[in-house]
């Protein structure tokens, strides 16, 4: 049972909390002493980043050319600065079609999507994972401790993974507030807060063959657990 924060692209979440962050999206690249912190955080604290696209183009509006140049250059050039990027955020959450979904699997373990939905484990497409926006005017009809609460009893009575995506320069004081609430009520639930290369650990797929994520696409899927997952055209369903 666990819950991963992102935070947008280049934005420093201040919250006190001994937890392992995410930290995805373009870095601060230009800033030495910036970049010099999130390279501790990541080898001491067990912080991870995550990659968006050089550009932070809409991948819809991209070729399959155009999308894998701008995953190749963009680990390229964390790389360079010490940093190790196994993921993909997508920018403006769009996934692309199924040729760019190919790329983002010859080049990541997992990519993460604006999508609301806690991921279950039978039916979760490692490539198409859902977060779900906390403490941002996203989802102001939502943003109640109460609602989030709902979302971590439901995490953790159902053994599921609730990614959570933060937008801090669009979150004012009370939402950042919420936040702290938020992973204060995770704690006090027992809910393990990890990062999305430990959240794929557990749960994503060591073989995955279609997507569960597409309309009327069979999938199989299996997990580290042992299990196996798969829809079946006479039922429906998983097994």
């Amino acid at each position: 049972v666990t819950v991963t924060l992102t935070p947008s692209p280049g934005e420093k979440l201040t919250i006190d909390r001994d937890i392992q962050f995410l930290v995805e999206g373009i870095l601060i690249f230009t800033d030495p002493a910036r970049r010099a912190q999130m390279v501790d955080l990541q080898n001491n604290y067990g912080w991870e980043v995550l990659s968006h696209t050089l550009t932070h183009d809409r991948i819809s509006l991209l070729t399959a050319d155009q999308y894998e140049a701008n995953c190749v250059a963009y680990a390229a050039l964390a790389a360079g600065y010490g940093f190790t990027v196994d993921n993909i955020a997508y920018p403006w959450g769009e996934e692309g079609v199924a040729a760019h979904w190919a790329i983002t699997a010859r080049h990541f373990m997992g990519g993460f999507r604006a999508s609301n939905g806690i991921n279950k484990r039978e039916t979760q497409d490692d490539y198409a994972i859902h977060r779900i926006p906390l403490g941002s005017s996203m989802t102001s009809d939502m943003d109640t401790l109460a609602e989030f609460q709902t979302l971590i009893d439901t995490t953790k009575a159902d053994s599921r993974w609730l990614v959570f995506m933060l937008h801090i320069a669009d979150t004012d004081a009370a939402g950042l507030q919420l936040i702290a609430d938020v992973l204060d009520y995770a704690i006090a639930q027992g809910v393990a807060i990890v990062s999305p290369r430990k959240g794929l650990a557990e749960f994503g797929a060591i073989v995955q063959s279609g997507r569960s994520s597409q309309a009327n696409q069979s999938y199989f899927y299996i997990r580290p657990e042992g299990l196996i997952h798969s829809s079946r055209p006479a039922t429906g369903e998983s097994q």
